[in-house]
């Protein structure tokens, strides 16, 4: 959740310490196109904090900074992504609309959001491709006049114990095991 951030307008959010895994930061538009600030409002009502993009109908791209290579189980880098992503009005009442969420890899989803508690997400099974960024926008004429915002992220990375064999390999095994029975008969 974003509890931990204060109430206001900033030019840009960030969350977390160098060494921590999870840290991000949060930025109103894109790389290519940078302009507005990031809004944070806590919503008494429900007990939430978001964040959203200003002026309204603005990208909002969360950057995912921490260190890539980690010890012990994980094979570095960010391999997992999802939140709760909305549009959200100026008082921070939720709105319906289409969002693209676009991962820095290129993958892409396109969804209606329509409650508060409406899920997103991507998990990456490359080992090769790591998430860096998640960016939040408008698709066609949705929400309005509204902002696009989140109210939780959830991070991870894929812990590796063990070489995963190549299902040629799986395949060759199973065979062997079934000569194997076949003999003992």
């Amino acid at each position: 959740t974003f509890s931990s951030l204060q109430p206001g307008n900033y030019p840009t959010v960030r969350n977390g310490d160098p060494t921590d895994w999870w840290k991000w930061s949060a930025q109103s538009g894109t790389a290519r196109a940078r302009g507005g600030s990031v809004q944070v409002v806590y919503r008494p009502g429900d007990g939430d904090t978001l964040i959203y993009s200003n002026p309204a109908r603005s990208a909002l791209e969360f950057t995912f900074d921490g260190p890539t290579q980690q010890e012990g189980d994980f094979k570095g880098g960010l391999r997992g992504i999802g939140g709760g992503f909305r549009f959200f009005n100026a008082a921070g009442g939720s709105i319906d609309g289409k969002l693209t969420l676009t991962l820095s890899s290129g993958e892409r989803l396109i969804r209606n959001f329509n409650s508060d508690d409406s899920f997103g997400g991507f998990w990456l099974t490359d080992p090769n491709v790591v998430i860096t960024s998640l960016t939040l926008e408008p698709f066609g004429n949705s929400g309005g006049a509204s902002y696009v915002g989140a109210t939780n992220l959830f991070m991870g990375y894929a812990g590796v114990t063990a070489p995963v064999p190549a299902p040629g390999a799986v395949a060759l095994l199973a065979a062997a095991g079934l000569i194997g029975a076949r003999r003992r008969r």
